[in-house]
């Protein structure tokens, strides 16, 4: 299409075009009108060429019913399921069954993960359509992947792929339109498919022994409908009807997130307040050194994402745009231009990494809107050609189920992507909705009803499972989605009265209660290093939509300011105590917890602890691991991202080999450590207690999940006494068998570690400050230090991140059965003398909150 789009506009793109005098060029360039006849010609011609009926859909039943003909016996007896030896993995079984002697068992998952046919037809190209029955003994959730192998060169492992969840009991017919597979390392083709099989490993992936599927009646046919993507979602709010959305369409621009008639006030804020007079400092520095940098060029710069550059030349549009449209600088408007220009003439955006072509669209769409009025008519045809070229024509695809380059997987999963593709697309869409209306209506309406679907997430209490970094990343898609609807159409169409009262509307509390008193956050899963003051611009919009002043309060107070804070700020008035607040939260469904002893104290006691589940989108193997600041200090840290993980394109080794996201790199138990993970991979722990007053609190994790493999049982809990000002953690575990155990517990960077002679105390030091680290239980064992690197027993990659200046806490059990370990932290000035903390262990189930017993006390520890 974008080659007949060129063709039928005849377009000659320049860099080069004068941004100013530009008025005698415009009667050389086509007209408006012009452009979106000839493009809605082109995309009549794009969607017709899917959807041609008639005598083309009988040549195309015929070719697949003579493909069919052709194929050998066994082909067709492999595929009636009615030989078992022409599969692996499978048993033949007469009943249950659908038709035919016989049906294929397959069971005993974790001996048998895999299954595939023997038999299997190898050039699929006349068919569309993959069809099955399959019998379910339990309803649990349990998936498999369907792989059809199509190897592009000598060993390269490129596929189709189709994900199945088993959510049902009996029989279920199931059919997969080729257009729902994805596609991995581009695929040969559906004509040269060397593998067919089924595998419930892999892909994150655990078997389940307890589901027996029986399978049969397998077939390849051609399906003559139109394809279209199948939406699940329990929606918060039903779709409005597609003709709303041009209906609703302001007219002209600038009509996306910042309107001209929200200039007077914000040039107003910028020039007499002192907070905005610093923010539009800032914003203007920033601007200027991005202004001072090169175009950025076409480059996939770890060899795979053209991610960091759509973010720069996004973040470019956002600055110089507003600082355009507030001062009227012309070379603001040049050098914009130079990058859009640029931009649009990449070969591509990379939609094989489809985040990247998301971004991108933003930008342009941001460019083309904002400086539209002062671009020549010809300027923003090459804008708009590129815009639907590189972006809006292959979302449309995505949302349409048609065959496009790049991937198209998006519009429906859960995580981070959702809101980031369909963000993009949708905001790029209202951006040319009046010059492409079939399309971009459709991309509206799709783009609404696929956004709701990760919402559910934020239930019940806001918390975001892919952690911090990622709440942010989503937000920044998710809110820029809705203010775009706010603007471009005066209304959201009612989503944020649906969302009143739900998950979103408290999503703010999540990064409020996860950040520490010295402003460094609980950093778990994928959230970089946690070390740094956070602050997000969705808090002021949170604020203003919700009416909630913590959430205006704590970005107003960590901001240094930047584009979209002047952007999305609407301060209110409201009443605010801070000492008011609950101390501590426990984040149900995530099943994150914090607890701290002040909000206002800097010094205050903070612990952040992690529960929820393995194996989900960019966690670590963390169940049970916490955080602990003190005294303005990060005593034990979450050790980070591990940047490898992002690069398995380039090294190929799972997550399993890097110590940041194995157990050992946290601040949690292994039990029996080998080359494997100690925890379950899709293991799952929840906060079966947790009960606080403003003396204490407590808060305590089922881990038994978590080390299914060895114990019976393991509890660890977590306990705030002598008011708020110690932390006890506490584990009990009750091993299968004689068990090997490490526990640890890392230091912040360069963090000064020191052990008493018997090794039952250890202090840490920084900054004139200490922690004293108690161990009480059990009686025989020591603490140690080590650096922060693998077990022998452990992979150890050399490209991995060293962990240099870190070290951590341990104890090693090397044969225990039930055993209680207790670890009291207590933090101190080093102009005070050390805390005479009561301290008694009991059994965590006897664990209260009023506690006020006869107890042995801490004793200064003996330097060494």
């Amino acid at each position: 299409m974008p080659a007949l789009i060129r063709t039928i506009l005849g377009l000659h793109r320049s860099r080069d075009i004068p941004m100013r005098n530009r008025k005698n060029q415009r009667h050389h360039q086509p007209s408006r009108r012009s452009f979106i006849m000839c493009l809605r010609l082109a995309l009549a011609v794009f969607v017709c060429s899917a959807f041609q009926p008639g005598p083309a859909m009988s040549d195309d039943q015929a070719a697949a019913d003579a493909a069919k003909a052709a194929w050998p016996e066994e082909v067709r007896r492999a595929l009636a399921c009615e030989d078992a030896s022409l599969w692996t993995g499978v048993e033949a079984v007469s009943e249950p069954r659908k038709s035919g002697q016989n049906a294929l068992r397959w069971a005993h998952h974790t001996r048998h993960p895999s299954v595939r046919c023997l038999a299997a037809p190898s050039d699929l190209s006349s068919f569309n359509t993959l069809s099955f029955w399959l019998h379910s003994n339990v309803a649990k959730d349990a998936t498999f992947m369907i792989i059809l192998e199509s190897p592009r060169e000598p060993g390269v492992f490129s596929y189709y792929s189709r994900k199945v969840t088993v959510d049902w009991t009996g029989w279920r017919h199931l059919s997969f339109h080729f257009r729902s597979f994805g596609r991995a390392r581009e695929p040969k083709g559906w004509d040269r498919i060397s593998a067919f099989r089924l595998t419930a490993s892999g892909w994150d992936q655990q078997p389940d022994d307890e589901s027996v599927w029986i399978m049969d009646q397998v077939d390849f046919s051609f399906d003559p409908q139109p394809y279209r993507p199948e939406i699940r979602v329990e929606k918060y709010l039903e779709t409005p009807a597609i003709e709303r959305f041009r209906e609703r369409l302001r007219p002209g621009h600038p009509r996306l997130i910042l309107l001209d008639e929200d200039l007077p006030r914000i040039r107003q804020f910028v020039r007499e307040t002192p907070l905005g007079q610093t923010w539009y400092e800032t914003t203007r520095a920033t601007a200027q050194q991005l202004y001072e940098r090169p175009v950025r060029q076409h480059e996939l710069t770890d060899g795979r994402r053209l991610l960091s550059i759509s973010r720069d030349v996004l973040n470019r549009m956002y600055h110089w745009g507003l600082l355009y449209r507030l001062d009227g600088e012309p070379r603001w408007l040049d050098r914009a231009w130079q990058e859009l220009a640029t931009v649009v003439e990449y070969p591509d955006w990379n939609p094989s990494h489809y985040l990247d072509t998301a971004e991108m669209m933003h930008a342009v769409a941001i460019g083309y809107d904002w400086f539209y009025n002062d671009l020549s008519e010809e300027q923003r045809t090459i804008l708009r050609d590129g815009l639907w070229r590189h972006g809006l024509r292959l979302s449309y695809a995505a949302y349409m189920g048609l065959e496009a380059e790049g991937q198209q997987h998006w519009p429906g999963v859960q995580n981070n992507w959702n809101f980031v593709c369909n963000g993009g697309s949708a905001l790029a869409a209202m951006a040319l909705l009046d010059e492409l209306p079939e399309p971009c209506s459709e991309i509206l309406h799709y783009a609404f009803q696929y956004i709701q679907i990760p919402l559910r997430h934020f239930e019940p209490d806001g918390a975001w499972w892919e952690g911090v970094g990622y709440w942010g990343y989503s937000m920044r898609y998710l809110l820029s989605h809705l203010r775009g609807m706010e603007t471009a159409f005066g209304t959201d169409f009612g989503l944020i009265d649906a969302l009143r009262g739900k998950g979103l509307s408290a999503a703010g509390d999540f990064p409020v209660y996860l950040t520490s008193p010295r402003n460094g956050f609980f950093n778990f899963a994928n959230s970089g290093s946690g070390g740094s003051t956070y602050h997000h611009w969705g808090l002021f919009y949170l604020a203003a939509r919700f009416q909630n002043p913590l959430y205006l309060h704590f970005q107003q107070e960590r901001t240094r300011g930047s584009a979209k804070d002047i952007l999305y700020y609407e301060p209110f008035t409201a009443e605010l105590a801070l000492e008011d607040m609950p101390l501590d939260k426990h984040f149900r469904g995530a099943e994150v917890a914090t607890m701290r002893s002040c909000w206002t104290d800097p010094h205050a006691l903070f612990v952040g602890i992690k529960a929820g589940k393995n194996g989900i989108a960019h966690a670590h193997q963390d169940l049970g691991s916490f955080i602990l600041y003190g005294l303005g200090e990060r005593w034990i840290q979450d050790m980070g991202t591990e940047g490898q993980i992002y690069q398995g394109h380039r090294h190929g080794l799972p997550h399993s080999q890097f110590y940041r996201v194995r157990e050992e790199g946290h601040n949690t138990l292994v039990l029996n450590p080998g080359p494997g993970y100690s925890q379950g991979a899709r293991a799952e722990a929840e906060f079966i207690r947790f009960e606080h007053t403003p003396d204490e609190a407590q808060a305590v994790v089922d881990l038994t999940d978590a080390y299914s493999d060895h114990v019976v049982s393991a509890t660890r809990g977590y306990r705030f006494f002598a008011q708020r000002r110690a932390l006890l953690v506490q584990d009990e575990l009750e091993p299968q068998d004689t068990t090997e155990l490490w526990w640890f517990a890392h230091g912040a960077a360069n963090t000064v570690m020191t052990l008493d002679e018997t090794g039952r105390e250890a202090i840490l030091r920084r900054n004139q400050k200490y922690c004293h680290v108690y161990l009480l239980e059990p009686a025989d064992a020591v603490l140690t230090i080590m650096d922060a690197q693998p077990l022998p027993s452990s992979p150890n990659p050399d490209i991995q991140n060293p962990n240099k200046g870190i070290s951590k806490l341990a104890i090693h059990l090397p044969e225990t059965k039930s055993t209680t370990i207790a670890v009291l932290f207590v933090p101190r000035l080093g102009s005070e003398p050390v805390p005479d903390i009561p301290v008694k262990v009991s059994p965590i189930k006897a664990w209260k909150l009023d506690v006020n017993e006869t107890v042995r006390h801490l004793s200064p520890m003996r330097y060494r």
